[in-house]
């Protein structure tokens, strides 16, 4: 029995370095190119947040802050959950959530049945001029 068979140290680094590539190219490609459903049909707005009067004392004038937020809806399109918002104002984050969870949207529907599910939506305000 000898070593002459036995894999070599540089094909060993390059599986152990080219497996995590893989599968972090196949998890950003699935979450990327996600395809429409037929048989899903997605919500509607039925009642908008208000995001008109939110207090933004850490803005700078003029500043255009946009964030991600992920709405969970349940059967009926009421919002259950929001989630992902990334912002350094921790009471604009507060207001926002507030006013998502006052929202209201009609219900994903799959095979003519509401199914709750999550709604993913970006935010871009505008700070007031000083």
């Amino acid at each position: 029995m000898g070593y002459d068979n036995a894999p070599k140290l540089g094909d060993i680094m390059k599986a152990v370095f080219l497996l995590p590539s893989l599968l972090i190219l196949t998890a950003c490609t699935t979450t990327t190119t996600t395809k429409p459903q037929s048989n899903v049909t997605p919500p509607t707005v039925v009642r908008p947040p208000d995001l008109t009067k939110l207090s933004a004392k850490s803005c700078q004038g003029g500043e255009i802050i946009t964030t991600p937020v992920r709405l969970r809806l349940d059967e009926t399109g009421a919002v259950t959950d929001v989630v992902g918002v990334i912002l350094r104002d921790k009471e604009l984050t507060r207001q926002i959530v507030n006013e998502f969870k006052k929202s209201k949207y009609t219900p994903y529907m799959k095979n003519g049945k509401p199914v709750a599910h999550h709604l993913d939506v970006a935010i871009h305000l505008r700070c007031p001029q000083r």
